[in-house]
């Protein structure tokens, strides 16, 4: 009885390094607060975008101070991103038929499409989806040879500084 005893008994066994470090580390995290986009970024119905925007081909800044690029770079979950693409979206949309149009209209949306592609950038690939629709706005089919130009113009512009 006596083996059986001792085959009833746990077996103690030591961590290696990496598995120690990486435990270490998760439990690190279990303590972090959940990352909050800046409310201004989900504002509904996107006329905060569309007020900020008024500035470019210059920096463009929400009204607490939140570039468009980190709006899109800090929604980290599936509610956060919906709710500044909703903001973003809705914002170009409101803004396209003048975009048909007229060149610093095209110019700013341009720049909108400009600091999605930034904050992009800057992540695992999780706002694509965004991507792909806000770049539908200043789809050359879209627009006409003066508007396009001013679109890219935008676009340059919101991909570096946006």
């Amino acid at each position: 009885m006596g083996g059986m005893t001792a085959a009833l008994a746990p077996r103690r066994r030591r961590l290696r390094p990496g598995a120690a470090l990486l435990a270490l580390v998760a439990l690190a995290g279990c303590g972090a607060r959940e990352h909050v986009v800046a409310a201004a970024c989900r504002m509904p119905g996107g006329k905060p975008v569309e007020r900020a925007l008024a500035r470019a081909p210059g920096p463009v800044a929400l009204q607490d101070g939140t570039k468009l690029s980190e709006c899109v770079a800090e929604a980290v979950n599936d509610a956060q991103l919906q709710a500044v693409g909703a903001a973003f979206t809705t914002a170009a949309a409101h803004m396209s038929p003048a975009a048909r149009r007229d060149p610093a209209v095209a110019e700013r949306v341009g720049y909108l499409v400009g600091a999605v592609e930034r904050g992009s950038a800057r992540t695992a690939g999780f706002q694509a989806e965004l991507l792909f629709r806000m770049r539908a706005f200043v789809d050359p089919g879209r627009l006409g040879r003066e508007q396009r130009a001013a679109a890219e113009r935008g676009r340059v512009a919101g991909r570096a500084r946006g």
